[in-house]
């Protein structure tokens, strides 16, 4: 587990397309969870 950070700096070097798509899913699991909130906050008014 001591090797995780420099084995992600290394596959970034070796693919950046990588980072993108981990960039995106962050962004998209950001999304998901305001969607969440929102169903969950309209579930309990309603």
């Amino acid at each position: 587990y001591r090797d995780e950070p420099h084995h992600w700096g290394r596959l970034y070097d070796e693919c950046p397309m990588v980072k993108t798509i981990i960039n995106q899913l962050m962004a998209d699991s950001e999304a998901i969870e305001a969607d969440v909130r929102r169903l969950v906050s309209q579930s309990k008014r309603g």
